[in-house]
Parts: C-alpha cells; structure tokens; sequence
C-alpha cells in the first residue's frame, strides 16, 4: 500500500507522516487510568515475591475470597517496566503495542493502490476511535492481538493456509493478558465456520482436508484458554462475570444512538454500511457477518468500540476505495476536474506538514508525564493522610481504590478498588456501591444473597475506622453525615476524609487528631500532578 502510494502521488510522503504522527499522537495518550496504579503494584509485589496472589492482600473485605487475576501478563508487563524505566518504560510498551497494531493492518494491504481519500479515511476514523481507550490498561493487549488475528484470518483467505497455526499460541498470550480474548475466540469461530461452509459447498481438491485443518485449529485454539494458572477456573469465572450485568461501570453503558457521543464510532459505522451495501467488489460474508457483530456489541457497550474500529479498518479499505474511485470517475464527467497545480500542491504540502509538526509537538508534551488530573484524583487528600500517618482499614471510592493501594498499602487496606468481581464478592461490591451510589435500578444491579439495602452498612462492616469520599456521590455524603460516630478530618472541593470519632475525637486516643490539625475547605482542586502523584513522604519511602 504504501509503495504504490509513493509510487503515484506527489504528495504522498508529507501524507505518510501525518498519519504517523497522527497514530503516535494517540499512542501517547498521558491521561492516568484509575487502574494503572493497581496494575503496577500488583505486577511489582507479584514478581518481588515470585508467586501469583491467590486471595487479595490490600482490601480489608476481601475475606480470602479467590482472586481470578484475568490480566497477569498485563501486570507483570507494568510491574516490571514501571519501576526499572519509570513512565518511559511505561510509553514505551504503548508505542510498541500501537506499532504491532498499525504494523500489521498495513501490512494486510501490503498490495492494495488506494486513493490518498481511502487511507486518510480510514487511518482518521480508526485513530479517533481507538484515542479514548488507547490509556494504560491491558485493554491494549486486546486491540493489539484482535489487529493480528485479523492479519492471520486475512492471510489465511488468501490462500496461505497454515498460518491460522498461529493462533492456538497467540491466544495464550491473549487469555493471560485480558479476558478480551473471548471476543478473539468469537471472531475465529465464525471464520473457521463460514470458511468450512464455503470449501464444503466448493469441494474443491483437499477440500475435506482443508476442513479438518480448520476445525483442529479451533479446537487447539480453544484449549489454548486452558493454559493459564486456574485452567478451566479462569473459563468459568470469566462466563460468570460476563453474563452478570454491570451498570455499575459505565464502560459497558450502551451507546445512545441519537446522541453526540462516539461521533467517530457513529460515523465509522455508517460510513462502513453505506460503502458496504454500494461497493461494487467481491462481498465475503464472513467478514460482513464478523463487522456486523462487533458494531452491535459496540452499541451495546461502549468498551467495545476499538474492536469494531480495528476490524473495520481491515474490511472496509477496498470498497471504501472503488467507492471514492466510482466518485472521481463521476465528477469528472460532470465537470473536467483540473489537476492540482504547483501552487495548490505546494499548499497541500504545507498544511500536511503544519499537521505533522502539531502532532508531533503533542506528543513530545505528552511522553514527558503521564498527567494525574487533581480534578479526578484525590491528591491533596492523601498528602494530608500522609502528613497525620494516617493507617487502617479505608472505606475507599470504587475509583480511587487502586491509587490508595497504590500509596499506602500496607498500611491503609481499602473496602473496594476496580478489579471488581475479579477479588471481590458480589456481597461486598453491593455492600459498597450501595453506599457510593444508592439503589437506582438504572444504574445498580444488586446480587440477591446481599439483602435489603442499607446506605451506611459498610461504615460498619469489619470496622472500619477511615472513609475516603468523592463529594460527587452525594448520597454517600449524605449516609455518612447521618452518622454520629464519624467526624469529617479533611475537606476540599473533591474529597473528604472522615475517621471514627472514638478513634479522632478522643483526647486519650493515641490516634487523636486536634481540631486545629483538621482541614476543612472547599479549595478547587485544578491542575495535574505527574504520575505516581505519591505524597512527598511515601514517594522518598518508595
């Protein structure tokens, strides 16, 4: 693809870089996911003390419960490189992962002539929709290994049968990185079977053999899931988790059609089903069936998205292209379109690379921190617990939890972090969000062994004797404000700390924090701090 380009069109180098610096722009994407921290940690403690954690040893609530680490490649990947090579190790591994991604799209249509339109298209629609979820999560692992299977899958329509053998080892890889590799295993069962209908309804010669073939690299395939430390308890776990629905997370929120969000992801659909249904080359309905499940499951969770945008960017190219080609033929019949000249070349040019230098500027700002927003994070709340040696068992905000692990642990153990059902019971992730969000039927989905709802039950359960609250959740405000025995330590216009009054309050305690060492404001919280944003004492101990 890129040979013909440079082959035949002038402006086809400051095209070529543009679209790289596009791509490196959302490959180096620095906002903090508020998982990142708990993926580091756990990476890091695991490897320090060589053996995977079987129950979780930062929660408080947590009870033994199994931990069905679904992402152990993940965080050893970020455990390892974090600590050695700071947030560098950590761009690194993102650049590397979106140059496989793009690396091997390219290379599917290695071959292809398209128009500059097909490719700044397409390259635009799939940066946009991958540039939200491109942060550091093992979510990557997942577009990453779906862009290469979609590679394999593509080689092996074009006659190169053995290479699907790779797939029983990338799926190893995939099953121990992200549990996105069901979607993986989705995509090739519905290959390998509209790929046996076509060569049975051919019977061309081999055909039988090219049919045992495929279903022997399914099976291998699906035995490759097996290959992980809980073996088929990963599988069920995984089957559990997924058939249990989560308002909860708004990842799996659906997405609202007439709305103006995921306008590129609208847009990257439409676009997809308009060239689709007018394209006059070859249709495969294999691939119309594959592009057709992955943007439903995309409309049905948002999370999703990249996985449709990555397939598209694999089918669409070639009718999108005699679409823009039929397009230039009318246009030119209904009016003789000059060329462009000198001066508009020279132009083209010039704006090309005016793009290419803004991206490329973004990025240089970008790879420098990964950006901790005080808006969203707690910042000055935990400089504060660090300054009073604040320790115990923490009543944590669901998205604050792994960056309180993160800081603290051992010495505060949070109620609940974003691993979810993963180290937690459904019980005690009720118990919690009960308290963070009420019971709204839109947005809760309360497990029936959990009982009536009580706001304030985990103020009590185990004993807690700290609470960190997001004042956005104003029903948590409001339980724990009812409650005589927690006296508020710390306030700004993001986060408050409350601790036990028996505990604070008490003169004769030992933790006992006076009045005057108390800080109560509203104090805007603006700005970003650089990733860790570990209060000053805990980032020297570390």
């Amino acid at each position: 693809m890129i040979r013909n380009l440079l082959k035949t069109e002038s402006l086809a180098w400051p095209l070529i870089l543009c679209l790289v610096a596009a791509f490196v722009c959302v490959f180096t994407y620095n906002t903090a996911d508020p998982d990142l921290w708990g993926h580091v940690r756990y990476g890091d403690d695991m490897l320090r003390q060589g053996r995977i954690f079987d129950t979780d040893p930062y929660s408080y609530l947590s009870d033994g419960f199994p931990w069905v680490n679904h992402e152990l490649l993940c965080e050893f990947t970020l455990g390892y490189l974090e600590p050695r090579f700071g947030v560098a190790g950590l761009f690194g591994w993102k650049l590397l992962m979106g140059a496989v991604l793009v690396g091997a799209l390219v290379w599917t249509h290695r071959g292809s002539r398209y128009e500059p339109l097909t490719i700044v298209t397409v390259g635009s629609l799939l940066a946009l929709s991958l540039w939200p979820g491109w942060t550091f999560r093992p979510q990557i692992f997942t577009y990453t290994f779906l862009s290469l299977l979609a590679l394999l899958s593509t080689e092996h329509g074009r006659g190169r049968r053995h290479v699907l053998w790779f797939a029983p080892p990338l799926m190893i890889a995939w099953t121990n990185a992200h549990g996105g590799f069901v979607a993986g295993l989705g995509v090739l069962a519905v290959y390998v079977i509209f790929a046996i209908i076509k060569n049975e309804a051919r019977r061309e010669a081999g055909w039988f053999a090219n049919c045992v073939e495929l279903v022997v690299v399914m099976l291998a395939t699906c035995a490759a899931t097996l290959v992980n430390p809980y073996g088929t308890g990963l599988l069920t776990w995984l089957w559990d988790s997924l058939t249990y629905p989560r308002p909860e997370i708004s990842e799996w929120w659906s997405v609202r059609l007439f709305s103006r969000d995921y306008f590129a992801f609208k847009l990257f659909v439409a676009l997809s089903a308009v060239v689709l249904i007018t394209s006059r080359r070859p249709q495969q309905w294999v691939h119309l069936a594959i592009l057709s499940m992955a943007a439903l499951q995309a409309f049905l969770h948002c999370r999703h998205i990249p996985l449709f945008a990555i397939l598209a960017a694999y089918r669409l190219p070639e009718h999108l292209d005699d679409c823009v080609q039929r397009l230039r033929t009318w246009l030119n019949r209904r009016a003789a379109l000059p060329g462009p000249d000198a001066g508009s070349v020279r132009m083209y040019r010039a704006a090309l690379f005016a793009l290419t230098v803004l991206f490329t500027g973004l990025s240089v700002a970008q790879v420098r921190a990964i950006e901790v927003e005080r808006a969203a994070f707690p910042v000055s709340a935990f400089e504060f617990i660090e300054r009073h040696q604040l320790s115990g068992r923490m009543v944590t905000e669901f998205n604050w939890g792994q960056y309180c692990l993160y800081s603290f642990s051992p010495r505060i153990l949070v109620s609940v972090d974003g691993r979810f059902d993963t180290s937690y019971s459904r019980e005690v992730l009720d118990v919690n969000l009960d308290f963070m969000m009420g019971d709204h039927p839109r947005f809760r989905n309360r497990s029936p062994q959990t009982g009536p709802f009580q706001a304030d039950r985990v103020l009590d359960l185990n004993q807690p004797n700290l609470a960190l609250i997001d004042r956005q959740r104003t029903k948590c405000v409001e339980a724990i404000e009812r409650r005589p025995d927690w006296l508020l330590l710390y306030q700004d216009a993001l986060a408050q700390v409350w601790g036990r009054r028996e505990v604070y309050d008490d003169p004769k305690s030992s933790e006992y924090l006076p009045p005057s060492e108390r800080l109560i404001s509203n104090e805007t919280q603006a700005g970003t701090v650089a990733y860790p944003a570990l209060p000053a004492a805990a980032a020297r101990a570390r």
